[in-house]
């Protein structure tokens, strides 16, 4: 695979498929956080085991959440780098003045390129891969749209994750009752919900050659009939 050679160094591993375990699918985040998502009845009694045991209920959920993030994190960077370029306005260089009397006529020049502003750590290869997507967005609106709204649902999802963990934090310090009830007040499900659209990337620009190369499929089922989950419609992705 061309590119994401950050991405490789990273993860100390350049596996054909850096996603290829079922943990990065979206059919794994929903079963895996399917305990949460209907509220428990409160104990009677909130014992410093019980409230221990709904911290680490809680905790677990979030770190599930980071490390899809961090996995996709260089790639979804690449995407962005190349769609914040490819979305900038052409800028179209003045005329050229032949106002002295005998002047050979000037060349008019070129538009300007777009300002790519690389993620710290790219490599060459990297930088050619991002190129190249900036050139398919250009020429496919629809294909741009798409990868606004997948940067967009990635950052959306990092500020969320950041969110419940500092409501985590602070429910550790406070008094038992208060700190129950600020951890049952942490919208995990809603945290749940921002992942599963990042698990489905590999569906939303898989009709991409060269974008399909940041986002490869999950492992398949055990039945080895392909990816988990082939329904990206639903996360208003429809084409």
């Amino acid at each position: 695979m061309d590119g994401t050679d950050a991405f490789k160094r990273g993860q100390g591993g350049g596996d054909a498929n850096p996603f290829a375990e079922k943990s990065y699918s979206d059919q794994f985040v929903r079963s895996a956080t399917q305990p949460l998502v209907k509220r428990q009845t409160r104990p009677l009694e909130i014992t410093p085991e019980v409230l221990k045991q709904q911290a680490q209920t809680v905790d677990e959920q979030i770190r599930l959440c980071r490390a899809i993030l961090e996995r996709f994190g260089p790639r979804v960077k690449l995407l962005k780098a190349a769609n914040d370029a490819a979305r900038q306005p052409v800028v179209v260089p003045p005329e050229p003045s032949d106002d002295k009397k005998g002047a050979k006529p000037s060349k008019p020049k070129k538009p300007a390129g777009p300002a790519v502003v690389m993620p710290p750590g790219s490599s060459p290869q990297d930088r050619m891969l991002v190129d190249k997507i900036i050139t398919r967005l250009k020429a496919n609106p629809d294909l741009i749209r798409r990868a606004t709204i997948a940067v967009t649902q990635f950052e959306e999802a990092g500020r969320a994750i950041a969110e419940a963990n500092g409501k985590l934090n602070q429910a550790r310090v406070m008094p038992a009752p208060q700190a129950y009830q600020a951890l049952e007040a942490i919208e995990v499900t809603k945290l749940q919900g921002r992942v599963y659209p990042i698990c489905n990337f590999y569906e939303v620009f898989k009709d991409d050659e060269l974008i399909a190369q940041l986002f490869p499929p999950p492992a398949p089922s055990k039945s080895g009939t392909g990816p988990l989950n082939p329904q990206p419609k639903r996360f208003g992705f429809g084409r």
